[in-house]
């Protein structure tokens, strides 16, 4: 085992140069760059989306004249962030009673 490591360790750049070259690494490379701007793309609109909510939010619970209306509006803004309930957990409730 000690003999294998040491022969890896020797041809590391020679077998790193043949996987360099390899179509599937270039694939996986291409894909994996893909995603990352994809997916950082995607954390800047949510963001932005989450900003604006979170600022409507506010500026209705201030003509509302409901208390604490910056807190409550940043509240609303993370509660908006949960997949599938988002705010209407709150608003749905809060509009009924």
């Amino acid at each position: 085992m000690i003999v294998a490591t040491i022969l890896l360790i020797e041809e590391k750049d020679v077998l790193k140069k043949k996987l360099s070259t390899s179509s599937f690494y270039m694939q996986r490379k291409i894909l994996l760059d893909n995603l990352k701007e994809t997916g950082g793309n995607y954390l800047k609109v949510e963001g932005k989306i989450l900003l604006l909510t979170t600022i409507v939010c506010i500026v209705g619970f201030m003509i509302l004249r409901i208390e604490n209306p910056i807190l409550k509006g940043i509240g609303m803004g993370i509660f908006d962030a949960l997949p599938i309930l988002g705010a209407g957990i709150i608003f749905v409730p809060w509009a009924i009673f």
